[in-house]
C-alpha cells in the first residue's frame, strides 16, 4: 500500500482519493471511514459507495467508545498527520 485516505464521504476526500488511485493505482491504495458516533449514517454510506466506485478497500474505524473520553479540545492538540486540502494544492 503506497497510499490511504482518510475517507469522509464529502467531495474533498472523494477527490483526494480519486488523485490517489491515479498516482497509484487501485492495488495501492486503501481507505479508511472514522465512526465517531455520528446519529446518522449518511457519511459512512456515502464512504462506502466513493470507495466502491473507485474499486479500493475500506476499513472502517469505530470511536464511539472513546467519544466520552475525547473531547474537541483534545483531538485540536493532535499533530495533523495530513489533510487532503494539502494534497489537492500540491496536486494542482
Amino acid at each position: 500500500m503506497k497510499a490511504l485516505v482518510l475517507l469522509s464521504g464529502g467531495v474533498d476526500s472523494a477527490t483526494c482519493l480519486g488523485l490517489a488511485v491515479q498516482k497509484y493505482g487501485v492495488a495501492d491504495v486503501s481507505a479508511l471511514s472514522v465512526y465517531y458516533g455520528q446519529t446518522h449514517s449518511k457519511e459512512l454510506d456515502a464512504a462506502q459507495k466513493i470507495a466502491d466506485f473507485y474499486g479500493v478497500a475500506l476499513k472502517r474505524l469505530d470511536l464511539q467508545s472513546y467519544s466520552k473520553i475525547l473531547t474537541v479540545r483534545s483531538w485540536q492538540s493532535l499533530p495533523m498527520i495530513y489533510h487532503c486540502k494539502v494534497m489537492l494544492n500540491n496536486f494542482l
